[in-house]
């Protein structure tokens, strides 16, 4: 099976509409109010960004670019989607980003369940 960036139809959509999906895509592990219950894939990457955030809430772009379920429209136009943000926010080098309200960090990092696995690509 291909990637769902590779096909004919993902291709064809403009940078501008990928760039909204992805960035809804993103926003939505920090929305609290997210009915994730039903939703397998939400809370499968929303543990893992949580399990790779650090103590200041920053998760590093290669973790966010590796989840499976996510619509990926290519370095450039990540960047583009987190910097146009209106609740994320880049690190100075690109390489991390969070939710600018720290609160809602804690918050989406307290409530994933524990393994006991260590962090990585953390800041």
């Amino acid at each position: 099976m291909q990637p769902a960036c590779s096909s004919p139809k993902q291709k064809a959509i403009s940078d501008h509409v990928r760039i909204s999906v992805t960035r809804k895509q993103i926003e939505v592990f920090f929305d609290l109010s997210a009915n994730e219950k039903n939703d397998k894939a939400l809370l499968e990457d929303k543990s893992i960004l949580a399990k790779n955030m650090n103590e200041d809430g920053w998760i590093s772009v290669n973790t966010l670019m590796a989840l499976k379920h996510m619509v990926f429209p290519g370095h450039d136009l990540m960047m583009e989607t987190i910097k146009g943000s209106s609740i994320l926010e880049l690190d100075e080098a690109e390489q991390h980003f969070r939710c600018k309200d720290l609160d809602k960090n804690k918050l989406m990092k307290e409530t994933q369940p524990t393994s006991g696995t260590s962090s990585t690509g953390t800041k």
